[in-house]
């Protein structure tokens, strides 16, 4: 894994995020990304997962804040994810937490736990301002954290394609959470227009085809084509679990070009 790409990459995004946290984040305080379980180029979240790592991980969700970036994912790609612990801190000053989940799990347990935690530790900060600012004002402080809006912790993810709508805590709590779509937000890195959702065929690939910000020179459909190669990768690292000749075995995709970036190959994981 390319960490120097990571690290500018992840800068990028949080910076991007604060500046533009309004416009096109909907004042998301929070961001959910979730691959989807066979890679699609049609995809958002998938290529936002490929810009920011370099990799396709399937099945995978990734939770943003300002201060701790979680992921959620299979056995098998948790050792992959914890490698990222230290990029993450030198880069953006957060903490990266990896959570396995089961195999078959959605992870959404896991997802309305961690937004729980975040959840509790927002409201206790946003309480501390409010009392800075009576103290300030010399004012008695009487609040109704329960029923303010201003208190409402706006969670952002791509709509139809996060795991969020199915979360139990967002749905059973609207008060206390709200659901915007970012799509606005990581569209930008990966050079797609919002609500864009072309279908890169035979038709319109010709002899050298732009997929994702790389070139590859044949006309496959580029679905067929990664999802082929997800499932290749996924025996292959399943295969490795077990095999004692090679256990750090692992699948490369095929090698392509890469326009404007550093990344030389497609790695599926």
């Amino acid at each position: 894994m390319n960490l120097k790409l990571f690290k500018k990459n992840l800068r990028s995004l949080y910076k991007d995020w604060e500046r533009y946290k309004q416009k096109a984040y909907g004042g998301s305080d929070v961001l959910v990304v979730s691959t989807s379980p066979i890679s699609s180029s049609h995809s958002i979240s998938d290529r936002f997962c490929l810009w920011l790592l370099g990799y396709v991980f399937a099945d995978t969700t990734a939770i943003f804040t300002s201060k701790e970036i979680h992921y959620i994912c299979p056995k098998h790609k948790v050792s992959l994810l914890k490698a990222l612990t230290s990029s993450a801190d030198e880069a953006v000053n957060v903490q990266l937490i990896v959570h396995e989940k089961a195999k078959g799990d959605d992870g959404l347990r896991i997802v309305d736990d961690i937004l729980s935690n975040i959840r509790v530790q927002f409201k206790l900060e946003y309480l501390s301002k409010i009392r800075v600012q009576c103290m300030l004002k010399n004012k008695k402080y009487e609040f109704d954290v329960e029923n303010n809006k201003d208190c409402t912790m706006v969670v952002g993810h791509v709509e139809k394609e996060s795991v969020l709508g199915c979360s139990t805590i967002i749905k059973k709590k609207p008060n206390e959470f709200c659901t915007v779509d970012i799509r606005d937000g990581l569209s930008k890195f990966v050079k797609v227009d919002a609500g864009e959702n072309k279908d890169i065929s035979k038709e319109n690939m010709g002899e050298s085809a732009v997929v994702w910000g790389f070139k590859r020179s044949d006309e496959r459909d580029v679905d067929i084509y990664l999802q082929k190669l997800s499932k290749e990768a996924e025996e292959k690292i399943l295969l490795a679990e077990v095999s004692q000749e090679n256990p750090n075995l692992r699948r490369r995709g095929k090698k392509v070009e890469a326009i404007g970036s550093e990344i030389d190959e497609w790695i599926f994981v």
